[in-house]
């Protein structure tokens, strides 16, 4: 995978931090902040990231995508989840990032200029929303760029223990080889 950095950072081979660990930011009634650790889940830790949010960071159902993001209550259709974040570039510094490889496979268009790069695990974890191609399901969630961010929204209703499955657009699923 790659060397530590001087924060105890998982170190990709082009120097990209992929896996951050840093201190839950859930903020107890009393005032008191979570002590667990996380690398996974930002901002919170596994057990306020299902406490907030409604779900889990697990093994996705699709053959051969890592990790997927699953409901842990029913979320209703047309919900609000959260936002897609990670380094902001503009196109010129994420074609620069991925000469190599040719894509990130972790970005989304923001607007015509800038791409946020999820590249990171300290992005949050909309970026653990797999693509609904080769599922055999429909599409559950949605990305909407406002110009200045990226949020993630429901269009079905969710049912606990379903994975959350996107539509990443015939681009990137033609990049990933999901499509031919």
């Amino acid at each position: 995978m790659g060397n530590r950095n001087r924060r105890g950072s998982q170190v990709a081979a082009n120097g990209i931090a992929v896996y951050v660990t840093k201190q839950c930011a859930y903020v107890h009634p009393d005032g008191e902040r979570c002590r667990r650790l996380t690398t996974l889940t930002h901002p919170y830790c596994a057990h306020h990231t299902r406490h907030v949010h409604g779900v889990e960071v697990r093994p996705s159902t699709i053959p051969g995508a890592g990790l997927g993001l699953f409901a842990v209550r029913r979320i209703p259709k047309d919900t609000f989840l959260f936002h897609y974040d990670g380094d902001r570039l503009s196109v010129a510094e994420y074609s620069e990032r991925y000469a190599e490889l040719g894509f990130g496979p972790y970005a989304i268009e923001l607007n015509q200029r800038t791409v946020i790069d999820a590249y990171r695990t300290d992005a949050g974890i909309a970026r653990f929303i797999c693509s609904y191609h080769g599922s055999g399901r429909k599409p559950n969630v949605q990305y909407l760029s406002t110009g200045k961010c990226v949020e993630v929204w429901t269009i079905r209703t969710i049912e606990p223990g379903q994975e959350l499955l996107a539509d990443y657009g015939e681009e990137m699923a033609k990049a990933l080889g999901l499509l031919r």
